[in-house]
């Protein structure tokens, strides 16, 4: 696999006399590791930024770690502004937790009626007009594609979209932002009546729908986490079941958007080489933007 940061000017050099040894590596995954246990030991629930900002940098080290030489290693001093960030963040997340002790907050869905009847209402105004808009945005992904065949066409329209940009303010093309966020509220809103769980289904199919026609990835994973978080913190607890049923969704949906975007004029010998090409893809956008912006801000210091 090629490495995804390329350095000029010199500065490769300079960026290998701070690249620290793979066991300097283990010691730092190691202290997000114990930091991610006495943030858990605290506040009880992973949803906690403190302790979800170091599950995160626990889990992305690791998976550097385990990837060896893919990547360009991140510098020492690098690693320390990390760790001393989550370090701060704990304290201060704990400190607030201590403040705020006196005035707990329960998170509860609308339970006022006319509250209710305006949530409703809102959402089922904003679930018609996403209904709406979808043909209109049909066309428009259409009009950006150079061909109707199924198997090129969402690769087409992400190319499109990727060379032109997005210029200016459009109504069509925000329409995938609009459903995105009205699927959340319409799952935060779920448990009261048939209507509701069915309006909150639809809702989630049509996002996904929005980000299968622009070709992006980011819609359907942004969604899928969101609605975890929001089950998670309605439930006020993390089960290992959401985690497993969140993560196999997440990975199936970034999976579908390599092979139609990244990968669709790829030719795969068997399944096994074309599992292997999905987790080398899934691994490059994992942790290759965060190496990559590592790599860029080195080769603009002075």
């Amino acid at each position: 696999m090629a490495r995804l940061i390329s350095t000029t000017n010199g500065h490769e050099n300079r960026s290998s006399s701070l690249r620290p040894s793979p066991q300097v590596l283990y010691v730092f995954v190691s202290l997000f590791a114990v930091l991610l246990v006495l943030n858990a030991a605290v506040t009880r629930t992973i949803l906690f930024p403190a302790t979800l900002f170091s599950a995160v940098w626990a889990v992305s080290l690791f998976g550097l770690l385990i990837s060896g030489r893919d990547f360009y290693p991140i510098s020492l001093e690098t690693l320390t502004v990390f760790l001393i960030g989550a370090i701060a963040l704990s304290i201060g997340g704990i400190f607030g937790l201590m403040v705020a002790e006196a005035f707990r907050w329960k998170h509860e869905a609308a339970t006022d009626y006319g509250r209710q009847r305006s949530v409703n209402r809102i959402l089922n105004i904003s679930f018609a007009a996403v209904l709406i808009g979808f043909p209109f945005y049909v066309q428009e992904m259409m009009n950006l594609a150079k061909s109707t065949e199924l198997e090129i066409f969402v690769y087409q329209v992400r190319g499109e979209i990727v060379e032109a940009g997005r210029k200016g303010f459009s109504v069509i093309n925000n329409l995938p932002v609009l459903a995105n966020l009205v699927a959340i509220a319409a799952w935060y809103e779920r448990d009261d009546g048939a209507w509701n769980r069915w309006r909150a289904y639809l809702c989630v199919i049509v996002t996904l729908a929005y980000g299968f026609l622009s070709g992006s990835k980011g819609v359907g994973v942004v969604l899928l986490l969101a609605l975890f978080f929001v089950s998670s913190i309605q439930a006020q607890r993390v089960s290992f079941k959401a985690v497993l049923t969140a993560m196999s969704l997440l990975i199936t949906v970034f999976a579908i958007g390599l092979l139609m975007v990244n990968y669709v004029f790829e030719t795969v010998q068997g399944a096994e080489e074309g599992l292997a090409i999905l987790v080398t893809g899934i691994q490059q956008y994992w942790l290759g933007g965060m190496v990559a912006s590592i790599g860029l801000l080195l080769t603009l210091m002075p």
